[in-house]
This record gives structure tokens, sequence and C-alpha cells, in this order.
């Protein structure tokens, strides 16, 4: 079973593509994936009704950013270090 849609509204969102910091956004999410990421009345718009919504008005996002790094040496640091 798929799970339910949900769009959010953060506090301002951060476009990766452009740099461009926006405000009154919303991020339509649809079977886990980023469908929508718009004005928040558009996104508004097309999410389905009764439709969970997430408060992230306290913060930033930045959808569509994945951090990738890691830190494979870490384990041995931490070994030579005690």
């Amino acid at each position: 079973m798929a799970p339910a849609p949900c769009w959010s509204k953060p506090g301002g969102l951060l476009d990766v593509k452009t740099g461009d910091y926006r405000i009154d956004q919303g991020i339509l999410i649809v079977d886990e994936r980023i469908k929508e990421v718009g004005p928040l009345a558009v996104i508004q718009s097309h999410a389905p009704k009764d439709v969970a919504i997430i408060d992230l008005t306290q913060f930033t996002v930045l959808p569509g950013l994945i951090d990738a790094h890691t830190h494979l040496p870490a384990k041995q640091l931490l070994a030579d270090w005690r």
C-alpha cells in the first residue's frame, strides 16, 4: 500500500538549481517523492483534500539536495586516537 500524499510548508526554501531563496512556497509529496515545488497557493490547490500537512515554518528546506558525503576513514581515525 502506497503512503498517503502530503504537502509541507517550509519557512523558506532554497532552490538548489538556481541558488534562489524563496518564501511562501510549498512542497507536494506523493509516493514518498517530491512531486511538485512551487508557490504555496498552487501547491495547496494541487494537493488532495484532507491531505496531511507537515509544518516546517521554523525551517529552511533544500528539496532535492542529497548530502551524499561520508566519513569512511573515521573508524580508523577514532581507533588511532584512542
